[in-house]
């Protein structure tokens, strides 16, 4: 019963809305996926150090076409009383669609790869059976890179002067320079490389003692 009222009160308060309420509202909503897809494009590139212009889940992770999507999903929500119009059944049954494609966009994105890759490493130990993500070794990968993380706070202070900025495209990369923060700060804390990286890495520094000795 509850929920029924809840929806009536959303529907009610949509059949008021004007023309240009539900314009600015659907501006609104793209802008701020818009922005969280800068934001999460910047922490991942940060996080996995991927380089510019390799694209997140083959490009289609929160493209256009997903979030134009999810705004129409969003129109649903918020006047869900509008399915009950036969005159447009046929753009409700394309919504059904629409939203496994959202879905199946999402999925590329790989929202939850991070946390899992940081609990792997996590069940790794040192040389002295202490887990890498011990408070030790954060402290350490902190004071190692303090240069870096002052750096990256003092342009997350001048981001925030003026955010959020009024022209999206700003806004866009405002989003995307938090993400980018965000993304090296988990990086620097947990001094998480892929696999590849690490062996790279590894290598490198075999290569380097070679040649010293």
């Amino acid at each position: 019963m509850k929920s029924f009222a809840i929806l009536a009160l959303a529907s009610v308060s949509a059949l008021g809305q004007t023309a240009e309420e539900k314009q600015a509202q659907d501006d609104m909503m793209y802008l701020q996926l818009d922005g969280f897809k800068g934001f999460y494009d910047g922490y991942y590139r940060s996080f996995y150090k991927i380089n510019s212009h390799e694209d997140i889940g083959d490009g289609k992770c929160l493209d256009d076409s997903t979030i134009e999507n999810i705004v129409a999903m969003g129109d649903i929500l918020h006047d869900p009383f509008s399915l009950l119009d036969i005159s447009k059944i046929h753009d409700d049954l394309n919504l059904f669609a629409e939203g496994a494609e959202i879905m199946s966009d999402l999925s590329n994105c790989k929202f939850e790869q991070s946390v899992f890759d940081i609990m792997a490493m996590c069940k790794e130990v040192d040389e002295d059976n202490v887990s890498k993500c011990a408070m030790s070794h954060m402290t350490e990968n902190l004071t190692k890179n303090m240069f870096v993380l002052m750096g990256k706070l003092t342009g997350m202070a001048e981001t925030m002067k003026d955010f959020p900025a009024e022209d999206p495209e700003e806004y866009h990369e405002q989003m995307r320079e938090l993400g980018t923060d965000a993304g090296t700060f988990l990086r620097v804390l947990y001094n998480f490389q892929t696999p590849e990286q690490a062996e790279k890495s590894s290598h490198s520094s075999s290569s380097a003692r070679r040649h010293h000795n």
